[in-house]
């Protein structure tokens, strides 16, 4: 599992509970809506997530045909709930390890509208901007998720060298 997949099992309990009976409630800093989500939508999800576990189970790593299988199964998460942020994040994730950036920008952009408190969302979206050399745009979605969870050593490093890439400085190879 990435630095930017959501697994249902790290959520709040009573929050895991709810998104496990098909209702959750998203809430964004002008909106609140309760979006009812089919049960396929988090089956759909769930076997999402075990897709890399198969393949560790294995002995393999998740190469292009893991992370294939995988977005199959969160697109057909997202295709049955649009207002599922973390199956958005995660096939955003999936699409940036696969270099399908324009992809990944559309969904983790997706699940950030939904969910506006998702710093990992923001994070993600900050790599993918950098891996296309947009490093403004980089900066700003790294600042967007460090407003939300301000001590991600991972995000504070990304934000520094996206900041310096986009004043046209060198970077030490040694980062």
């Amino acid at each position: 599992m990435s630095k930017h997949t959501v697994r249902i099992s790290a959520i709040a309990p009573a929050l895991r509970a709810t998104l496990m009976a098909g209702v959750f409630i998203l809430c964004g800093t002008a909106r609140c809506a309760v979006a009812a989500c089919p049960a396929e939508a988090e089956s759909y999800y769930q076997k999402g997530t075990q897709v890399s576990e198969k393949y560790t189970a294995r002995g393999a790593p998740c190469d292009d045909a893991c992370l294939e299988e995988k977005a199959y199964f969160y697109q057909r998460a997202t295709a049955l709930c649009e207002a599922y942020p973390e199956a958005h994040n995660n096939l955003a994730d999936v699409y940036e390890k696969l270099g399908r950036y324009p992809e990944a920008i559309r969904h983790y952009s997706q699940a950030v509208d939904v969910s506006p408190d998702m710093a990992v969302a923001y994070f993600g979206l900050g790599d993918v901007y950098f891996h296309t050399g947009e490093f403004g745009k980089a900066v700003a979605a790294y600042d967007k998720g460090l407003t939300l969870h301000p001590g991600d050593s991972l995000a504070l490093k990304n934000r520094d060298l996206a900041l310096r890439m986009s004043a046209g400085k060198q970077i030490d190879a040694s980062i």
